[in-house]
């Protein structure tokens, strides 16, 4: 017999508080590891990976998995996009990306469970160096030749994750509910939920939705199981109202007390969310047990996109700079590309063994896959 946490009574202790409940399983993790799950669960087009070694030799306590996004938006240039399960993608023109995932993200009262980690959902994607120059402009208004045609920010707003623990070696599924979802025994069309009217115009604070006029086409690319579709590489839906609609558009009334009926109703799905994923884990991994020699050093032809002449011109130009006072630090890099038949877990699989770090990342995404492994961290707020 299934048994959830918190229980019923407690979750609507936490619910009358607090905007964002997590409900979880606990389970032994003695049959599983992070990555076996990882290539079950990481067969959707979103995806990620975050696992941790600290000081080269002691594991971290946490691993993170987590699939099929509640959200996804993306930024190239001006144009912006945001998909939500069960609507259509919208597009719309952007100046600020962080503005926008601000917007998304909302401000909300987490209820925190002493058994869960810190971190139990939310935005996880990435930025690439190009962000800066939507602050940056004038000073930065001579931007390289873009040969990748990726997003320069691309981020999912996940509710459900995976959570193995190292030091009591349990694996807990959870599954985040969102309580200003409820409609306490009025029903909301989805579109309305999401800031949007049923022609996929984007609401006005205070403007009613309109009648079912007919929806904006999606812009081609399909997200499996979801009910909604994603732009492909380099596809930008048009613009479908000229603004990110705010995450405050999603809830139902400020102050509303929820009925307990409305309450069961959000916890018993939650808990149907957390057995979905659960039974989704019972399926057997097609991972082989790898090999490796960790005294092979030859990586076989390796290409670079620049010769070493630019690069060593590169840093030369970097510390005059330096000098003239116009910067103080820079990072001088280069494109390395090297033909394998491996994929890109096995790739994972292979660099969490030969550079364990603090920071170890799989992200996966319809327009490409990251991969990563970083001694230090950006920031962090709690």
């Amino acid at each position: 017999m299934p048994r959830y946490f918190p229980d019923f009574e407690t979750f609507v202790e936490r619910a009358r508080d607090h905007d964002i409940v997590p409900v979880y399983r606990q389970l032994l993790a003695d049959r599983i590891t992070p990555v076996t799950a990882f290539e079950v669960l990481g067969r959707d087009d979103h995806a990620f990976l975050l696992e941790s070694v600290v000081g080269g030799e002691r594991v971290g306590r946490h691993s993170f998995i987590a699939t099929r996004p509640r959200a996804v938006y993306q930024a190239r240039g001006e144009k912006a996009s945001l998909w939500r399960a069960g609507e259509p993608t919208i597009g719309f023109v952007t100046t600020d990306p962080l503005g926008d995932l601000q917007k998304l993200l909302g401000k909300s009262r987490l209820a925190r469970d002493p058994h869960l980690p810190l971190f139990t959902g939310g935005l996880v994607g990435y930025a690439g160096y190009d962000l800066i120059r939507y602050y940056e402009n004038e000073k930065l208004n001579d931007p390289p030749k873009d040969d990748r045609g990726l997003p320069d920010v691309s981020f999912g707003l996940y509710d459900e994750l995976a959570v193995f623990d190292h030091v009591d070696k349990t694996l807990r599924v959870v599954a985040n509910v969102r309580i200003n979802f409820a409609g306490a025994g009025v029903t909301r069309s989805p579109a309305s939920v999401q800031g949007l009217d049923a022609s996929g115009k984007v609401l006005d604070a205070g403007e009613r939705p309109s009648d079912a006029s007919g929806r904006p086409s999606d812009a081609g690319g399909t997200l499996p199981n979801a009910g909604g579709t994603l732009p492909n590489a380099g596809g930008i839906p048009p613009n479908a109202g000229g603004k990110l609609p705010n995450a405050g558009d999603e809830s139902f009334i400020a102050g509303t007390k929820l009925s307990t009926d409305a309450l069961r109703a959000i916890y018993s799905d939650a808990c149907r969310r957390v057995d979905l994923i659960v039974q989704r884990l019972q399926q057997p991994s097609s991972l082989t047990l790898g090999e490796i020699d960790l005294t092979e050093t030859t990586p076989g032809a390796v290409s670079s996109n620049v010769s070493r002449e630019q690069f060593e011109d590169g840093i030369r130009k970097g510390q005059e700079y330096i000098r003239a006072g116009d910067i103080f630090q820079f990072v001088p890099s280069l494109r390395l590309r090297v033909l394998s038949d491996a994929t890109p877990l096995d790739v994972y699989r292979a660099l969490r063994v030969v550079n364990p770090s603090p920071f170890m990342f799989f992200l996966k995404s319809p327009q490409c896959t990251l991969i990563g492994s970083s001694p230090e961290i950006l920031c962090r707020v709690q």
